[in-house]
């Protein structure tokens, strides 16, 4: 049997189960790590590109200029520094060039048009033959040597290059449109790819374990059957394996759960959703009385009285297992009669949800052992009173050994004793005798008196008129553990009168009397006979045997030994008056 109540069912279906995973986030994480990548990617395409475009420009414009320069000037028809002029007017006219400086070979300026260039001739013989000047525009100046020109003189032009920067931003702008125009083209194309052939797939993958982890019983039908020969389609396979295998092994451990339910001796109910009775193995039927399952079911479901319940009022399972399993002792009325039963009720819920799929009970029959422990739990207090009994009976008959072996000493013993001058504390041996009783059972509380005089004399003797005038009073009392009292007076002659009495309340007395089948097996008269002979030793006098209206017993004696009074209470007569 499954601990605590935990049956096969309860573990395989109402247990929630843990999720395969909280969802596949590749459709949302793997389009931006796309995105990033082909960004870098245009970035690294895009800004070389430029760059180079931007070098070839300038040199599409320099091999311009001197094609122009060529065309408008001829050196056959050039004679001197004011045709080379002339040419760059003509050029500054057809907006090619806005100005330029003329050097001889020497280096020496010659001439000048329109606006003077910032690259100078000591620059270019720096090696610097191209600047740029954004002053005022954007300008290009440009050094044309005369093995370019075919000239004599050494030219630098200042070329405008706004049309051309115009020109390279629309180069450039349709440029960027297509590399990135290309980029998010592949985006999409390769995030279609990885969705439908991958990231889809592995989403009926997980969902399918999902599913199969809330109901392993219909693993089989979550088979994927994929012929893709990649790596998830050997995983598909592998999961479609594992479900076959799950649920024949669910299914196998279901037939032999219920086989077990049917055969076990134990009255096992099974309840639908709609709790109703749908499975009784034959111990409930045998239990309730009823022949078949149909039978049981017209029969009246409430049976059940709750603990507490001081109205009888019946219930059923359904209703007290309907919101949280319940397992405690009940009251089940059956064909046998009332029964005492532990009822194991557990809720089977859809994991996953709060659905109720159905209620299985579990009856155990503790009638039998409630009534065995019950007669053991009477016969075990009833020997306990016998024990109790049987050690007072002990404790008693040993005080009556003792007022025995007093009577021998006394008729048996030797009849001359010297004097004796040992002191006796008469407290130590009330409270000694007191305490050991109390022990045993014989009385209760504390011994009531006053302050006892030290005595002088003989201790055996003096021991046993003391123990025995206690034992007496406790064998006269018609009280279970009475409380004793001894009260001591100076009397006449030196002596010292004691009075021994019964000291217990009156409402005990009431409580107590008779109420106990103890009865005291001491004879009163044996500890009296012993105190005789004991206070008879000690030449005292027993003066009166008696009781009060009130039914205390008491008795009083005198010791005429010699004491130290210096703590004994006033005489009687004084005390009286």
């Amino acid at each position: 049997m499954a601990k605590n109540g935990d049956t096969p069912t309860k573990r395989i279906r109402s247990r929630k189960q843990t999720q395969v995973g909280s969802g596949v986030r590749l459709s949302q994480l793997i389009p931006l790590i796309l995105i990033f990548c082909v960004f870098i990617a245009d970035l690294a395409v895009f800004i070389p590109l430029s760059f180079q475009n931007e070098e070839h420009a300038l040199l599409e414009k320099r091999e311009h200029i001197l094609d122009m320069w060529r065309v408008a000037s001829d050196p056959s028809e050039i004679m001197d520094i004011d045709d080379v002029i002339s040419v760059g007017d003509r050029l500054i006219n057809m907006k090619e060039i806005h100005g330029g400086v003329l050097f001889t070979s020497t280096g020496s300026l010659v001439g000048a048009f329109g606006i003077t260039p910032r690259l100078t001739l000591q620059m270019v013989e720096k090696g610097t033959h191209t600047i740029r000047d954004n002053k005022g525009g954007t300008f290009l100046d440009l050094y044309l040597s005369p093995r370019e020109t075919g000239l004599a003189q050494r030219v630098i032009v200042r070329v405008n290059l706004a049309k051309h920067l115009a020109k390279r931003d629309d180069h450039l702008k349709n440029l960027a449109i297509s590399i990135f125009a290309a980029g998010f083209l592949a985006i999409v194309l390769a995030t279609l790819i990885l969705k439908f052939r991958y990231i889809n797939p592995v989403n009926k993958l997980v969902t399918s374990l999902n599913k199969v982890a809330r109901s392993p019983d219909e693993a089989d039908r979550h088979l994927h059957k994929w012929k893709r020969k990649d790596e998830l389609g050997a995983l598909a396979r592998a999961c479609d394996i594992l479900y076959r295998s799950l649920a024949l092994v669910y299914q196998q451990g279901l037939a032999l759960l219920r086989n077990a339910r049917r055969r076990s001796a134990l009255p096992i109910l099974t309840y639908g959703a709609d709790e109703s009775l749908m499975e009784a193995n034959q111990a409930a039927l045998d239990f309730f009385g009823a022949k078949n399952l149909h039978e049981f079911r017209k029969m009246d479901q409430k049976f059940i009285f709750m603990p507490g319940n001081e109205e009888k009022e019946r219930t059923n399972i359904a209703d007290i297992s309907r919101k949280k399993d319940f397992s405690e002792f009940v009251s089940v009325e059956s064909t046998h009669g009332t029964r005492e039963v532990y009822l194991d009720a557990v809720r089977v819920i859809q994991a996953g949800t709060d659905t109720l799929n159905g209620i299985s009970a579990t009856l155990f029959d503790h009638t039998e052992f409630i009534i065995k422990h019950k007669k053991l739990t009477r016969e075990f207090k009833e020997l306990e009173v016998e024990r109790d009994d049987l050690k007072l009976k002990e404790t008693e008959l040993r005080y009556v050994l003792e007022s025995c072996m007093t009577l021998m000493a006394h008729n048996y013993g030797p009849k001359s004793e010297e004097p004796s001058t040992e002191r006796i504390l008469v407290d130590r041996i009330l409270d000694e005798w007191y305490l050991e009783a109390v022990d045993c059972g014989l009385v209760a509380g504390h011994l009531d008196h006053g302050a006892m005089p030290m005595m002088i004399g003989n201790e055996d003797a003096i021991t046993g008129v003391f123990r025995q005038a206690l034992l007496l009073i406790y064998a006269r009392s018609q009280c279970t553990q009475p409380q004793l009292g001894i009260e001591a007076v100076n009397g006449d002659d030196g002596e010292v009168l004691y009075r021994v009495y019964d000291a217990t309340s009156l409402k005990d007395m009431a409580d107590n009397l008779f109420a106990s089948n103890h009865i005291s097996h001491v004879n009163w008269s044996l500890p009296f006979a012993a105190m005789r002979a004991s206070i008879k030793r000690c030449n005292g006098k027993i003066f009166e045997l008696g009781e009060t209206p009130d039914e205390r017993h008491f008795i009083k004696f005198s010791m005429p030994t010699q004491i130290n009074q210096m703590n004994v209470a006033p005489s009687i007569e004084q005390k009286t008056a």
